[in-house]
């Protein structure tokens, strides 16, 4: 039996190592482990498949950007000090230093928000592609970020 295959990304071949099988290409053919268990998999594998790994990475690369300019312990931080300034706003009122200092908070969390709207638009997009072509070519690495 000749495998008939198209290509579906590395998380395909993955799953074939992982189901304890091996596909190679020698000579312009494919050769397998076992021609039916292998054909199998490539069959049974999806578009849905092929973009989990690539939304993983989406949704890294948007943590990564985040975590740049605002460190975990940043964030931490952060939510503290409005807490303690929302707390504040219940018993007086906030002074112009302290509004200025809300404001400025919300401008980087505004930075964060913006990378979070981002990779939702990527992951959407990705999920629009109708082929495992498009959803392998798809740019999100270099397109669709904002600079913060």
């Amino acid at each position: 039996m000749a495998i008939a295959y198209e290509e579906k990304g590395a998380g395909l071949h993955e799953r074939i190592r992982t189901q304890g099988h091996w596909l190679v290409q020698e000579d312009g053919a494919w050769q397998s482990s076992d021609d039916a268990a292998v054909q199998a998999i490539i069959d049974a594998y999806t578009l849905d498949d092929a973009r989990a790994p690539i939304i993983a990475a989406i949704k890294q690369e948007a943590m990564d950007r985040i975590l740049a300019f605002l460190p975990a312990w940043k964030q931490s931080n952060l939510n503290a000090r409005m807490n303690e300034l929302n707390e504040a706003r219940f018993v007086r009122s906030l002074s112009i230093p302290e509004v200025y200092e809300v404001e400025a908070m919300r401008g980087i969390w505004d930075k964060a928000k913006a990378i979070r709207a981002a990779s939702d638009a990527h992951e959407a997009a990705l999920k629009a592609l109708g082929t495992f072509s498009a959803v392998l070519a798809y740019p999100w690495r270099t397109t669709g970020w904002p600079t913060v």
